[in-house]
């Protein structure tokens, strides 16, 4: 079994002590983009943790070389998308979702609305961790912990 804290959108705010607590336990991190700064990338690859990340539309500097547009990474048995998003947030789960038309995936997670999201369809699970460090535009910071065994996923908004 796997466990993996996902986040994203953290532009460089200070780590919450509750995030920085799951991570110490999970055995990887998954980071949709929006770092903000190498500086704060390089304080989560300090955890010693797999760090997987992709480049937000706000990620300037080394990580534009560092950090992929999107990524799809395998976690036991699950294919596990990865884009930051993009645009307005009307339409943002369809233009993510388009960026991996014709791929196979199991779990997709995005960023950029800062709007935390757990969404079924079908086999396949969409999260959007929002943000643990920037809640403008929702009502509380938040990320997901999720457990992967097997096939099985299970994921949880945590609020902060």
């Amino acid at each position: 079994m796997a466990s993996l804290v996902i986040i994203s959108d953290t532009h460089n705010g200070p780590l919450p002590k509750l995030v920085a607590s799951h991570i110490e336990k999970a055995d990887m991190m998954l980071h949709a983009g929006d770092f903000t700064g190498m500086e704060y990338y390089e304080q989560l690859i300090s955890f010693g943790k797999p760090l997987h990340g992709v480049l937000g539309n706000m990620d300037r500097g080394a990580l534009e070389t560092a950090l992929p547009l999107k990524k799809v990474i395998c976690v036991e048995e699950v294919r596990i998308a990865m884009v930051h998003g993009w645009g307005g947030p009307s339409g943002l789960e369809k233009r993510v979702l388009k960026a991996f038309e014709n791929m196979d995936w199991d779990v997709l997670v995005f960023g950029h609305s800062h709007s935390p999201l757990i969404k079924r369809e079908g086999e396949r699970l969409i999260l959007n961790p929002g943000s643990p460090t920037d809640k403008r535009f929702a009502l509380h910071n938040t990320f997901i912990t999720m457990t992967v065994h097997g096939r099985d996923v299970n994921a949880e908004i945590v609020a902060i």
